[in-house]
């Protein structure tokens, strides 16, 4: 693998590596490729999937979206998704509903298949217009050989089977449900807190 570089988005400084604008770079020579989100805005939604470099490869190459629902995610990003993904044939999204309420769906990663190698990109920033261009977000660059993509789809393949039962559809009941609980702004959904046992010395 080639060194992986890190970056640092910026908002105060014009030239900053921003988010949205590496994943749109990587995109340009992308054949395949996955994303696995915490959450996601409408606004977010519009800024990747509906930008004219993301379209283009999004109507021709298969991508597979994870979007989680414990927090911040709205039924208005899950129709800005639908919509995306009535219009765009390469894109496949489903929502990550945990079964411990206790523990988030928390990844913020996005990995590309090119005809010689690939990448990954992984770091803090959500698919939210905050995450891909208005916060302070840090995130790394990892330029993978044809054998490590190989490597990495396989692992995400994988995960996708082991953790079919958590995925759900953007229109299923599940998550229409869990994604109305976020309405309020962040952490609109309160989590459980773990149990604690009180060990009484009699």
């Amino acid at each position: 693998m080639s060194k992986s570089i890190l970056r640092l988005q910026d908002p105060t400084d014009p030239d900053s590596a921003y988010l949205l604008e590496t994943l749109l770079e990587r995109a340009v020579a992308a054949r395949y490729g996955g994303a696995a989100f915490a959450w996601a805005t409408e606004a977010g939604v519009r800024l990747l999937l509906r930008d004219e470099v993301f379209e283009r490869f999004l109507k021709k190459y298969p991508f597979e979206l994870i979007v989680g629902a414990d927090t911040t995610t709205t039924p208005e990003a899950l129709v800005a998704l639908q919509a995306a993904e009535h219009d765009l044939k390469g894109l496949s999204v489903r929502v990550f509903i945990s079964q411990t309420p206790a523990s988030l769906f928390h990844p913020k990663m996005t990995w590309f298949g090119e005809r010689d190698g690939g990448s990954l990109v992984v770091g803090s920033g959500n698919l939210t217009s905050a995450g891909l261009r208005q916060n302070w977000e840090a995130y790394a660059l990892c330029p993978l050989n044809v054998s490590e993509t190989a490597d990495l789809k396989s692992q995400w393949d994988t995960w996708i089977t082991t953790h079919s039962l958590r995925l759900h559809s953007l229109n299923s009941v599940e998550a229409i449900a869990r994604v109305e609980l976020n309405r309020g702004g962040w952490g609109g959904r309160k989590r459980v807190a773990p149990v604690v046992t009180t060990v009484v010395d009699v």
